[in-house]
């Protein structure tokens, strides 16, 4: 009698101890694009995490499981993750640090060049204006007519650059937006990244003049550096990431 009533008493706390961070499978992913990712399953509706000894986030979980979005860095980063606010019972991993691709300076530099170089766009709608060059960490955006430049700077520096352009949807219509003056500014972003002497330059460049396709993402490699181009309804995104 004993013994049963010790066993049942045992079945709640196996049970606590085996269920207690509420997290599964738990993996960094540094290869995705303009940031790094943490993804877990979970039967909880919101996951607390913290990166370093940053501020605590929050991030609501969908079909049982959560994508956390850590930007890249020169440094190393610690991540715990919670189902509790104050990270009881937590998980941690680390993400390794990413190598900076090259001096912001340079890129603004070349890909103003290489924008002049297209007959095809008035290069003075997409070049990188002043105000910006001068920048050396932080994330931000650069705004032009119909697609934007996100980037992420670190000791004047570049670890991942985003090149997006809005289309009226996701499919083969790339909308109001011209893909020429997209296309001839991918092609800058590429050249400035690889000194113009790149064979994938031209094959990036034909998947979107060929009006790349929804179901579609497409991942390589040019010059030592990542990238990857895909559509979404709505937005066509080059990421770039060494």
């Amino acid at each position: 009698m004993k013994k049963r009533t010790l066993l049942l008493l045992m079945v709640p706390l196996i049970s606590l101890l085996s269920g207690c961070t509420h997290l599964s499978k738990t993996k960094v992913i540094t290869n995705s694009g303009f940031s790094n990712e943490v993804n877990a399953n979970t039967h909880k509706k919101k996951i607390y995490y913290r990166v370093n000894n940053e501020e605590i986030k929050s991030v609501n979980a969908h079909d049982h499981g959560i994508s956390i979005e850590i930007p890249r860095s020169t440094s190393k980063r610690h991540i715990t993750i919670s189902a509790s606010p104050n990270l009881t019972r937590s998980v941690h991993v680390t993400i390794p640090a990413s190598k900076p691709i090259i001096n912001w300076k340079q890129f603004c530099n070349d890909y103003n060049d290489f924008q002049e170089l297209d007959p095809s766009t008035n290069s003075s709608n997409y070049k990188i204006p002043k105000e910006y060059q001068s920048i050396t960490n932080g994330i931000g955006k650069i705004k032009f007519p119909g697609y934007y430049i996100k980037y992420n700077i670190s000791n004047s520096k570049i670890v991942a650059l985003r090149l997006a352009a809005y289309t009226a949807d996701g499919y083969e219509d790339l909308g109001y937006y011209s893909m020429k003056e997209y296309k001839a500014s991918l092609e800058s972003a590429v050249a400035a990244f690889g000194n113009g002497e790149d064979s994938s330059l031209d094959d990036i460049s034909s998947m979107v003049k060929n009006k790349y396709m929804y179901t579609n993402s497409h991942k390589g490699k040019f010059s030592g550096c990542h990238y990857r181009l895909f559509q979404f309804t709505g937005n066509i995104w080059f990421d770039v990431w060494k």
